[in-house]
């Protein structure tokens, strides 16, 4: 029998798994409400001749910051005046126009002193390269490196590698990314199909930024000179906003909801003599929101906490050292620690920041005629 054959009973059990992982993804996807309209790109106008710093205060004004990193490089800062026609174009595609004109290199990244995602200005010693981009919404998507694996032992097991970079807006906080089994289509010699990915699955983003993914596709023939098409479609779960919590009642059971979200005080403990603080909270997210598995705690790394004192310029910080545990994927459990308090609990107020009720975004796109290694 070929090896790559499976006949009989075992082979219509392993079809059926196949066809019914298919269908359940498909299915998954189908009965989730569409949210793609809740989350626009930001929206940029720039006409006649600007400068450059003209042209960025101009992006930033998006609410997405850019960081000029050339002076901290040792590279040229180049002021040159650019001739842009934009008018409520989506922020990527006025980023790339402006990198385009200017010479410059608009890259994400996250900023070491602000640890937060931001674009940074590079001066590269060549213009820029243009690579495949797609765009959706305020998400960029480009083709980073293609590279050609040619087993020659089992040419069947040969693969074309697509090195995919996905950028979104710096304002957003995505959470994570989700790769179903159907969720890419390549062209190849039996036509345009589903390329299953396998194990990819669920992808953080939290402090990471961009992302990354490799997609396996089947190796073209050596005939072609470029991939007519290829085509994709993941979830990506982003909270539009933060949502804010202020607790100037310091005592347990203290409520608040914000953007979607409820936060309860669950637990606040001040020990006098240790001067050390303990606060629990509890955020319960809407059930079809956030459906986080046990595992999957690194989705709050992001929060923010901090005491703000009642009537002196004071804040105090916890300590980097916060447990988080999760309750069927609703409830979030999250135990704070703060060290040498001065004062009573009734001189302190509470703020917190969290992720929005996200919304589950359908990130697509597609590539035509991408020329291979």
């Amino acid at each position: 029998m070929p090896r790559d054959r499976i006949t009989g009973p075992l082979g219509l059990i392993v079809v059926g798994l196949v066809v019914l992982s298919s269908w359940l993804a498909a299915a998954e996807r189908a009965d989730r409400p569409r949210d793609a309209s809740r989350l626009p790109p930001s929206k940029v106008t720039l006409q006649g001749r600007k400068s450059l710093d003209e042209a960025v205060a101009a992006l930033q004004q998006s609410g997405n910051v850019i960081v000029d990193l050339r002076r901290r490089l040792g590279q040229e800062i180049r002021r040159p005046t650019l001739n842009l026609r934009l008018v409520g174009a989506p922020f990527w595609r006025a980023v790339d126009e402006v990198n385009r004109q200017a010479m410059i290199e608009m890259t994400p990244l996250i900023d070491p002193g602000r640890h937060e995602p931001v674009l940074g200005i590079t001066q590269p010693d060549r213009p820029p390269t243009p690579v495949p981009t797609a765009y959706d919404g305020p998400f960029r998507i480009t083709v980073v490196e293609l590279t050609a694996v040619r087993r020659l032992d089992d040419p069947r097991l040969s693969t074309l590698l697509a090195r995919l970079q996905i950028a979104w807006e710096p304002r957003l906080r995505p959470l994570f990314m989700r790769v179903a089994p159907d969720s890419v289509r390549a062209s190849g010699t039996d036509g345009f199909r589903t390329v299953d990915q396998g194990g990819v699955g669920t992808i953080k983003l939290v402090g990471v930024y961009p992302a990354e993914l490799s997609l396996r596709l089947p190796l073209p023939p050596r005939s072609w000179a470029s991939l007519p098409k290829l085509k994709g479609s993941f979830d990506v779960i982003v909270p539009p906003t933060q949502a804010r919590f202020t607790f100037t009642k310091l005592v347990t059971g203290e409520k608040q909801s914000d953007r979607g979200v409820t936060a309860t005080l669950r637990e606040i403990v001040a020990d006098r003599h240790r001067r050390r603080w303990t606060v629990v909270l509890t955020l319960v997210y809407p059930w079809d929101k956030l459906p986080l598995e046990s595992h999957q705690i690194w989705a709050m790394e992001g929060n923010r906490i901090q005491l703000v004192h009642r009537t002196e310029n004071l804040q105090w910080q916890a300590e980097p050292d916060e447990q988080v545990s999760i309750d069927e994927g609703r409830a979030i459990h999250i135990t704070y620690h703060f060290a040498d308090v001065p004062g009573k609990l009734a001189d302190w107020t509470l703020v917190y920041i969290a992720p929005a009720a996200p919304i589950w975004y359908d990130l697509d796109f597609t590539f035509d005629n991408l020329p291979l290694p």
